[in-house]
């Protein structure tokens, strides 16, 4: 985001100190025309002023000029819509029925929930054993931050099969038997195993951005602490956490039945 801003400032000829509120504008309904979401622009938005806040903290300019640029809103939850607790299960075994990298991804996205990056740049090197357990070292996370996890088990066994004794390259390849070209798994071609999963399985089409928030919500479903689930998915916040969570909006709440059966007693 910054980069993709310095980059602007620099084919407009523009020092990034002699920035103005007009440029700033002119860039934002740049961002708009590209077709991203309002919370994506946001998100630009947020990460460019926190640059210029930097620089008059640090007396390099005045101002700066997204600070009289109204934010657009943002959402408290995500839209998505998550799996339940059988389409899930029905989705791991029409993944496992498909083929041993399809259950492998899969796996990962639905049981650790990671996101497309970690799954795509996780190599064999990162994967370490330790007091009995598979350990992931995500070294390309969000915001370019470092995690060690540890895999579901059947996430372990799913990798076990698929990696087998690969030390090198890449987990998740395009085509195993052309290991020595090193390439990762494309989105393009997740998607169409992630289509026939889901065909295999008798669901509408999902996103790994919704096997995601499966994770997450399923996870506090299962009475899995809030702050183990934040760590699980890499979220800095509870914010983040409950944005993915789409319970609320979920028939299966006990809160009003559980709150029904004590004023019975």
């Amino acid at each position: 985001m910054l980069r993709e801003w310095l980059q602007r400032c620099d084919q407009a000829g523009i020092p990034v100190r002699d920035v103005d509120l007009a440029f700033a504008e002119m860039t934002v309904a740049a961002w708009r025309r590209r077709g991203l979401r309002e919370r994506t622009v946001g998100t630009y938005v947020d990460t460019v002023h926190a640059f210029y806040r930097w620089l008059t903290d640090h007396n390099i300019v005045a101002e700066s000029p997204f600070e009289r640029i109204k934010r657009p809103r943002r959402e408290r939850r995500s839209n998505l819509i998550s799996l339940t607790r059988d389409e899930a299960a029905a989705v791991l075994a029409a993944a496992q029925a498909h083929s041993p990298r399809a259950f492998a991804v899969i796996a990962l996205f639905l049981l650790n929930g990671l996101r497309m990056n970690d799954v795509r740049t996780l190599r064999a090197t990162d994967i370490e054993h330790r007091d009995g357990q598979m350990v992931l070292h995500l070294r390309h996370r969000k915001f370019g931050t470092q995690q060690r996890i540890v895999a579901a088990r059947t996430v372990a066994e799913a990798l076990t099969a698929y990696v087998g004794a690969r030390r090198t390259g890449y987990v998740m390849q395009a085509n195993p038997r052309y290991a020595r070209r090193n390439a990762p798994l494309s989105k393009e071609t997740f998607e169409r195993d992630l289509s026939q999963v889901c065909a295999r399985a008798g669901i509408e089409e999902v996103t790994a951005h919704q096997l995601r928030a499966t994770f997450i919500t399923l996870a506090l479903d299962a009475g899995v602490p809030l702050r183990d689930v934040m760590v699980a998915a890499g979220h800095s916040s509870r914010g983040s956490t409950h944005y993915y969570d789409t319970l609320w909006r979920s028939t299966r709440t006990t809160a009003p039945h559980r709150l029904n059966d004590y004023l019975r007693e």
